[in-house]
């Protein structure tokens, strides 16, 4: 009687075994197969507040505004004839490539005619060290204000005649020098114009 039943009973524990996975074969070259790749999540970078923005565009407005102030100084000699025909031939200079208007234009304009007169010219560059905005204020119809500081170091910087000769200026202007200024937006021309510059004279950039 027992020999009858024993086919039955061991069919249905193969079966049992292959519906469990009993065997082994496929887990284990399931689990050996590498993960799927993933693609690095690309996230776009957080935008500007209209502050963060305006302080961006102002400081691209200082470096250019130094950066001319520089070539002028460099250049000096080439424009002798153009200042002895024009009166006003530092005008445009000031306000469109130094970006100066009202008080600040005034200022440079004088020192750019005081620097003419010196027969000197500039070597080497300006290093803006330290700049901050620390108000910007918006008005009605686009316009804007802002207030701030830079820090600037000369230290790099010499003088020397057209000839090439090592030279001084009467008034010495400083290896490292703090501007205070003020600057507004003006939607009409759409640019950052700096309006006022206090230069301080220190002994070192923060």
């Amino acid at each position: 009687m027992g020999a009858r039943h024993a086919a039955p009973i061991v069919a249905a524990v193969v079966v049992l075994l292959t519906a469990c996975g009993g065997g082994g074969g496929d887990a284990a070259g399931a689990s050996s197969s590498p993960p799927p790749a993933t693609e690095p999540v690309v996230t776009a970078p957080p935008a500007l507040t209209p502050e963060e923005q305006a302080a961006a565009e102002i400081e691209a407005t200082f470096v250019e505004l130094i950066a001319a102030w520089d070539d002028f100084k460099a250049n000096a000699g080439d424009y002798v004839d153009e200042a002895a025909g024009d009166p006003a031939w530092n005008f445009a200079l000031v306000e469109s490539e130094m970006r100066m208007l009202d008080a600040a234009q005034l200022d440079f304009f004088n020192s750019t005619n005081a620097f003419l007169d010196s027969e000197v010219e500039q070597v080497g560059e300006t290093v803006v060290e330290a700049f901050a905005v620390r108000e910007v204020a918006f008005g009605q119809d686009g316009v804007a204000s802002a207030r701030g500081e830079a820090c600037l170091d000369l230290s790099g910087v010499s003088l020397a005649t057209y000839d090439g000769a090592p030279a001084e200026l009467p008034a010495e202007a400083g290896a490292y020098q703090r501007w205070a200024f003020t600057a507004v937006f003006l939607p009409s021309r759409g640019n950052w114009f700096v309006t006022n510059a206090d230069v301080e004279v220190i002994e070192m950039c923060p």
